[in-house]
Order: C-alpha cells, then structure tokens, then sequence
C-alpha cells in the first residue's frame, strides 16, 4: 500500500457523489450480511420449528452444521465487498479528472495514512 495523497479543496462530481453514496450502500449490506450469516446458525441450533431444542437435539444440530463452509462464506464478505468498490472506484477513476481522480486513484490502490 502507498500512502495516501494529500487532497485539500476536493468537491465531488455528480457521478462522483453518486459513487460515494453506492460505496456507503455496499458497505451497510455488508454489514448486514455479516450479522445476518454469523446469527443464522444460532437461530438453527437453538431455534428451529418447535423452539428450543432439548440437548441432545442441540448436539445434533451443532454437529450437523457444515462450520468450514459457514467459516468461508462468512469471510467471503469482505472480499466481494472490497471487489465492489474496487469496481465502483476504478469506474469514477477512469471518468475523472484532476483531484477527483486523485481521489479514486488512491481508493482503487488502497492507500493508507
């Protein structure tokens, strides 16, 4: 990673405005996601069609979960998540000039303070 460019007096473009507002939107379903996927398998272990489970049924469930795959999905969503932004960035990158593209430029390489 390559620090970040000092950028003073920066103001958006329309298409620039609208792709910061699709990184926010990304960034909040990520979010989502993430609690959504870590929840699920507690709602299946202690929930389930007839409430609570006694514990062998709650064994039952843990072992029967597939954890290596729920893991990988779980981890997946910050990829797909940074993958999306690239793309949005990378776009805004290729359409802009001057700061702006600065900006994008430094989004799409990941730079750091």
């Amino acid at each position: 990673m390559s620090k970040c460019p000092e950028i003073k007096g920066l103001t958006f473009s329309v298409s620039g405005q609208q792709a910061i507002e699709a990184i926010r939107a990304k960034q909040k379903l990520a979010n989502v996601l993430a609690v959504i996927m870590a929840v699920t398998p507690l709602v299946e272990i202690f929930g389930g069609k007839g409430g609570l489970h006694s514990p062998f049924g709650i064994g039952w469930n843990i072992a029967k979960n597939d954890w290596a795959e729920w893991a990988q999905t779980l981890g997946a969503i910050p990829v797909v998540t940074r993958n999306r932004i690239e793309e949005i960035a990378r776009r805004e990158y290729e359409l802009s000039s001057g700061k702006e593209h600065d900006f994008w430029y430094a989004v799409v390489n990941s730079c750091e303070n």
